[in-house]
């Protein structure tokens, strides 16, 4: 029974199931993660400004599946960034400092 956890009646465990695949520095980024189990977009915020992942790249906002495998990748250029978010449609907005909202699909 090693490693199974009582909850109320019943029993579970947790299992590893996959390592996740991304090369990112996370604890150095703002990451935001659509509602149930979606995708992930992950950007290097500082004082409201994208900075580049790598040294000697460009800034970007990357999205990744919940395992981690990166689906798309966007130069950015567009401003200094106050918060990100992801709608229940799967669309990541992006509130810029001068008060633009941006929307972005994923499906486009």
């Amino acid at each position: 029974a090693a490693g199974w956890r009582g909850l109320a009646d019943r029993f579970y465990r947790k299992q590893k199931l996959y390592d996740m695949r991304w090369d990112i520095e996370l604890s150095r980024c703002t990451r935001v993660c659509a509602p149930f189990g979606g995708p992930i977009a992950v950007a290097r915020i500082v004082n409201k400004k994208v900075l580049p992942q790598k040294p000697d790249s460009m800034p970007t906002i990357d999205i990744f599946a919940s395992s981690g495998e990166p689906i798309s990748s966007f130069l950015w250029e567009k401003g200094n960034v106050i918060n990100m978010a992801w709608t229940n449609k799967e669309e990541l907005v992006i509130l810029l400092e001068e008060g633009t909202v941006m929307i972005f699909s994923i499906f486009v």
